[in-house]
């Protein structure tokens, strides 16, 4: 294949510096194509420093999470809470129990005597179906 030259006509004057022209041209060309690579392997180096960083500080995290926290802590023993004998503080940790239901829990019980079944719970204002259905399998009568 033969190569191409950059032909200008006589009357601009330009044509004694095509060669000059040429050169520039092709130079320029090369220097862009350059950049452009430069700047798509900074772009990759930028996006794998990123991935690293972005490990490294989930593998810390996890690090630090497993260091605070003793072993026997991540599956703690599953406990049903006796609503017959627990206090405000017990009967809280329950799902869908806050402070106000406790105390109607503890309310009822002083009122009425305790609990025959699990399920007489709905019987304190307050306590409906669903929250029955959130307690059922932690709380115990005996």
């Amino acid at each position: 294949m033969q190569k191409s030259k950059i032909t200008l006509p006589e009357r601009t004057g330009l044509h004694r510096h095509s060669n000059k022209i040429e050169k520039y041209y092709r130079a320029f060309g090369i220097f862009l194509v350059i950049m452009i690579l430069a700047g798509g392997v900074a772009i990759i180096y930028k996006t794998q420093s990123l991935n690293v960083k972005s490990q490294s500080n989930i593998n810390r995290a996890i690090e630090t999470e497993n260091s605070n926290s003793p072993s026997s802590n991540l599956n703690p023993p599953v406990t049903q809470v006796n609503i017959n004998t627990a206090d405000e503080k017990e009967l809280d940790t329950l799902p869908g129990i806050g402070p106000v239901k406790a105390k109607a829990i503890l309310d009822y019980r002083k009122k009425n005597g305790q609990f025959k079944v699990k399920r007489d719970i709905i019987k304190v204002k307050g306590i409906g179906e669903k929250t029955y259905e959130k307690l059922a399998d932690k709380i115990t009568v005996n």
